[in-house]
């Protein structure tokens, strides 16, 4: 029972002397201050005064809010003390400071795609601040044109981030991770040069320099490392490995060495076999080469016979090609052939018409210029001497007419008067390109035959002065009968006149 007691009486002797002391901070600070899963009040601050409660006869209540009304309290003497914050020179004037709790890097962060590299660059963008952010000023320094944006609290700034509301913000590094790892924006942010590397600071209100003296006397009564350990909780994570994972490790460890030694030895044994069998690939590869080398050679001598065969099967082409336009020339040449037969056998048997004459003619005639686009025959008149017949045809239908004129067709005059008929009657602009060949005999020039001489071969050529000299000689031939047959009759006559004279000298009549 005495003991008991004795232990309520310290109990209360020492919430009596305790002191309250009221702490105020930004209502979400992470990883100094902020509310867990469980909505615990955990942070790197919480850790730090629950160790200065161990020492000294502090005790904090904590109090969350947005951060510009908790600097308010602070500065205004409502409150005891503000969580950690940098010291500036306006700051000195309103607050007190405690010894330097951990060093911070106040960092700009702009999205990479941006590729903003210097402070100046920041002209062209809107800067999100957290209201009463010291490191505002440190910017400005930097580039005192550059736009901000002051936010209530982180969460609001990195939503306006998400949002796409602003491009870049000013942030610790510690807490920047934190919510740029939360929010999946890490991998689209990058930090330029740090504005400052500062320590951060526990503030307390102007009036209270005692409470100072007993904060900083305590934090020199933490353990050695005590601080470094309750910052590791939370920005170096710590892995604690138990003594039942050591002996896995170990066994593992053991096993790892038995497998890796087995299979060492089976490696040098493969190494053995595979030397062997590379050598024997090596030899059949040699062989193979050889083999191909000789194929090779087979392959090129393949490819010049069958080169040589494809010039050869090309020239049979060409020559076969050429066989069948001299067929088709033969059998056209045949054809007319076989038509001027037919004309001297009608010549021979028959009597025909000189207009007869000259359109046989000349469709035989048209038959061997199949690529001329007109052609004529020019004959002297035989029924009428001192007459020239003129015969042509082209695309429409053929022309006679009949010139009071004999020519002599050998004459350069003959020539200039033919072509402009011609021109004539076949509408044609520029007859220079008609080409005559004279229908001559030994005897004498029958007429010309003309054609024009564009697209007509060197062969088709002959054949028409050929076919010109075989209707000189055709009308040589009838010429001599025809003079033949006038002699003929003309002695009928001389005789019938002398025999009727005969009888009148007798005086028959």
């Amino acid at each position: 029972m005495k003991r008991t007691a004795a232990l309520l009486c310290f109990l209360l002797a020492t919430l009596c002397f305790c002191e309250q002391v009221k702490f105020v901070s930004g209502d979400f600070y992470p990883p100094f201050i902020y509310r867990n899963e469980r909505q615990e009040l955990v942070g790197i601050s919480v850790e730090i005064l629950k160790a200065i409660e161990k020492v000294s006869d502090l005790r904090f209540d904590i109090e969350l809010m947005p951060f510009s009304e908790a600097l308010k309290l602070v500065e205004t003497g409502q409150a005891d003390m503000i969580n950690l914050i940098f010291k500036t020179p306006e700051r000195e004037k309103m607050f007190l400071f405690s010894k330097p709790i951990l060093k911070v890097q106040s960092l700009v962060w702009v999205k990479k795609e941006l590729k903003v590299k210097d402070f100046k660059e920041l002209s062209a963008f809107v800067v999100g601040v957290v209201e009463g952010d010291a490191n505002e000023a440190l910017l400005r320094q930097k580039n005192p044109s550059v736009l901000v944006k002051r936010f209530e609290s982180f969460q609001q700034l990195i939503e306006a981030v998400e949002n796409r509301e602003i491009d870049a913000f000013l942030m610790e590094d510690l807490t920047a991770s934190y919510y740029l790892i939360k929010h999946d924006l890490y991998h689209l942010f990058e930090s330029l040069p740090p504005l400052s590397v500062e320590w951060a600071y526990f503030a307390f209100a102007r009036t209270k320099p005692q409470l100072v003296e007993k904060f900083n006397a305590a934090l020199d009564r933490l353990p050695k490392g005590e601080m470094e350990r309750i910052i590791n909780l939370f920005v170096k994570p710590r892995f604690f490995v138990p003594a039942w994972l050591w002996w896995f490790i170990l066994t593992g460890s053991v096993g790892a060495f038995s497998i890796f030694t087995t299979l060492l030895l089976i490696n040098r044994r493969l190494e053995r076999l595979v030397a062997l069998r590379t050598e024997e690939l090596r030899k059949k590869n040699e062989e193979l080469q050889a083999s191909y080398e000789e194929i090779e050679a087979m392959n090129q001598e393949l490819q010049a016979a069958k080169q040589e065969l494809e010039a050869m099967n090309q020239e049979l082409m060409n020559l076969n090609k050429r066989l069948e336009e001299k067929t088709k020339q033969v059998e056209r040449f045949q054809k007319g052939f076989q038509a001027v037969l037919d004309l001297t056998n009608r010549l021979t048997f028959e009597t025909i018409q000189e207009k007869e004459f000259l359109l046989s003619v000349l469709r035989t005639f048209k038959d061997y210029l199949p690529a001329s686009r007109a052609a004529g025959v020019v004959l002297r008149s035989v029924s009428e001497p001192g007459k020239t017949l003129v015969c042509l045809t082209n695309e429409k239908d053929p022309v006679i007419q009949r010139i009071d004129e004999s020519f002599d067709f050998t004459s350069e005059s003959a020539r200039a008067e033919i072509l402009k008929t011609v021109a004539r009657l076949c509408d044609e602009k520029d007859p220079s390109c008609v080409a005559l060949v004279p229908i001559a005999s030994q005897d004498a020039v029958h007429g010309v035959l003309l054609y024009f001489s564009e697209g007509v071969s060197v062969v088709e050529k002959q054949y028409v002065e050929k076919f010109a000299l075989f209707v000189a000689t055709l009308l040589s031939e009838k010429l001599r009968e025809r003079t033949g047959n006038l002699s003929k009759k003309a002695s009928g006559r001389r005789r019938q006149g002398a025999r009727v004279l005969r009888l009148l000298h007798e005086g028959a009549f």
